[in-house]
């Protein structure tokens, strides 16, 4: 008898050890499920950043447009205090005459934010448009 009780309380353990692998297994499943999506929530977050920053950009250079004919572009770069310490970010402008309409400018703005390769985000954006004449010049 005294070998039964070993027995069971041995089968016993061995059970409690196969549940006890098997809700480790799952715990680290989920975490790893969890730190997946936070990447792609990140990466999303990332993605609308550039695209406020490209949108912004193609404004700026409109508004240099209207008080400067001659405004060829810039780049700037945002630090990321200016971006509530979630990265820093890079922006070009291009101004381009057009080339059917010589009031025209085409716009290209690109915005890059972020610094890790894997949380990197960029967006390009483009605009045509026609210079104001002499008489709508402020």
């Amino acid at each position: 008898m005294p070998n039964a009780g070993r027995q069971r309380r041995g089968t016993l353990l061995i059970a409690v050890l196969a549940c006890l692998t098997l809700v480790i297994l799952l715990a680290a499943a989920w975490m790893k499920g969890i730190a997946l999506e936070r990447q792609q929530v990140r990466a999303q977050q990332n993605a609308m950043q550039a695209e406020y920053l490209a949108r912004s950009a193609l404004g700026r250079a409109a508004a240099r447009l209207a008080l400067d004919a001659d405004y060829a572009g810039e780049m700037w770069k945002v630090g990321a205090e200016a971006l509530a310490g979630r990265g820093e970010a890079v922006v070009a402008i291009q101004v381009d005459a057009d080339r059917d309409d010589p009031r025209a400018r085409v716009i290209r703005a690109t915005a890059q934010f972020g610094t890790s390769v894997q949380a990197r985000a960029q967006r390009s954006k483009q605009l045509k448009i026609n210079l104001p004449t002499q008489e709508q010049t402020p």
